[in-house]
């Protein structure tokens, strides 16, 4: 058996499944409850509407879990089977999250009423590219750890 700490990918992994992408995640939230309320004023003021959102998860229960996993042993023919696919996604989230970087800058420059329609493209590729991977993640540690792992800033908030 391993330890957690001891393997850097593992942990690499891990954090940037709790954090990183857990604020991407609720960036993408707010950017879109922003969109929406935007719309609503422009919209016609005597219909009624409502958006629905949910609280913020409390950031406590994240690092409480990020520590259970961390204290987890893994075995070795668990990881060995995954240790590739787990730095493939790693490799790639790291690109995801370059774009998406360089794509809310873009976003950034224009202003949210101004901002063209190729950089909203691309920032919503980039969010979906990060989700489907954060997600395939997730699912990749389910299997090393054999247990499963709940991070609810993953889901969506907004409906």
């Amino acid at each position: 058996m391993l330890e957690v700490f001891a393997i850097p990918v593992l942990n690499k992994a891990i954090s940037f499944l709790f954090d990183e992408g857990s604020k991407i995640m609720q960036e993408r939230r707010d950017r879109r409850k922003a969109t929406l309320e935007s719309e609503l004023k422009r919209s016609d003021a005597n219909e009624e509407t409502t958006i629905v959102t949910k609280a913020a998860p409390d950031s406590r229960i994240a690092a409480h879990k990020v520590d259970d996993l961390l204290k987890l042993k893994v075995s070795e023919s668990a990881w060995t089977n995954h240790e590739a696919q787990v730095q493939s996604l790693l490799t790639l989230l790291e690109i995801h999250s370059k774009n998406y970087r360089l794509a809310r800058e873009q976003y950034a420059k224009w202003g949210s009423e101004l901002v063209p329609p190729i950089i909203l493209h691309r920032l919503e590729e980039a969010e979906n590219n990060l989700s489907k991977t954060l997600e395939e993640l997730r699912a990749t540690l389910v299997k090393v750890f054999g247990k499963e792992i709940a991070i609810p800033q993953l889901s969506e908030g907004t409906a």
